[in-house]
């Protein structure tokens, strides 16, 4: 059953990606019957500001140890690097191989 939710956010997030994501899985709707997932917001650094393609910032609350017990870990576009740290290839790679979901959501193409 999925409970916990972990969205991992880098630099130049998509933010229409990562609005689907909090919309379908950050809204408490138990009053319709389902049950209420823990949401988590996750990113290398919680607590800086991370720029949206458009330049809006968004704050990720959570650090990597948000997807250490996620059901699903998701991942909105971003511009596609070389230089992601390796503390967050680590921790995919864990979730992955414990046997968390794993989901990137994109819907636009990177310039």
């Amino acid at each position: 059953m999925l409970r916990t939710v972990a969205v991992l956010l880098s630099e130049d997030v998509a933010l229409f990606e990562f609005g689907v994501l909090a919309e379908v899985f950050g809204i408490d709707r138990t009053h319709h019957g389902v049950p209420k997932l823990d949401f988590r917001v996750c990113a290398f650094e919680p607590g800086r500001a991370l720029s949206g393609r458009n330049g809006v910032q968004v704050v990720a609350p959570f650090g990597l140890e948000g997807l250490l017990d996620a059901d699903l870990v998701a991942i909105p576009a971003t511009r596609i690097r070389q230089n992601h740290p390796p503390e967050v290839l680590d921790a995919l790679r864990h979730a992955a191989a414990r046997g968390a979901t794993m989901l990137s959501v994109c819907a636009t193409s990177a310039p």
